[in-house]
């Protein structure tokens, strides 16, 4: 779970580096602030459920697969959610958030997969 986080934290730091130089310095646009906090929202997000699925390995090994699909689309309803009120309240700025809510969305599902992995091949009770 540590190495997750660690992980989670690094990915945010690039993320909302790459957002600041992408957008200030190669394009000259200066997007809405809301775009910097999407990290702090995927890390709060991706934690509770990537801790929640590796209890459920360890509980549940034979549920397991059912319980990563379910996780994982509650979260892509969350996030869909989330991104609908966003553009709702905004409703200038709305496509250049989402375009930048999705590609982190998928950066930090794709981290999520690589440790879920992991801890599968790691785990002496987990389904093969």
């Amino acid at each position: 779970m540590r190495s997750f986080l660690v992980g989670t934290l690094l990915l945010a730091l690039v993320q909302v580096l790459a957002s600041y130089f992408i957008f200030n310095q190669a394009i000259g646009f200066q997007p809405n602030s809301v775009v910097y906090f999407f990290p702090l929202f995927f890390i709060g997000i991706f934690g509770l459920v990537h801790w929640q699925l590796i209890k459920a390995l360890e509980k549940e090994p034979k549920r397991f697969v059912t319980i990563f699909m379910g996780a994982t689309g509650a979260k892509m309803m969350v996030a869909l959610f989330t991104i609908l009120i966003i553009s709702l309240v905004l409703k200038t700025d709305y496509k250049h958030v989402a375009v930048c809510f999705i590609a982190e969305y998928l950066l930090f599902m794709a981290l999520e997969v690589v440790f879920v992995l992991k801890e599968l091949k790691t785990n002496p009770t987990s389904p093969k």
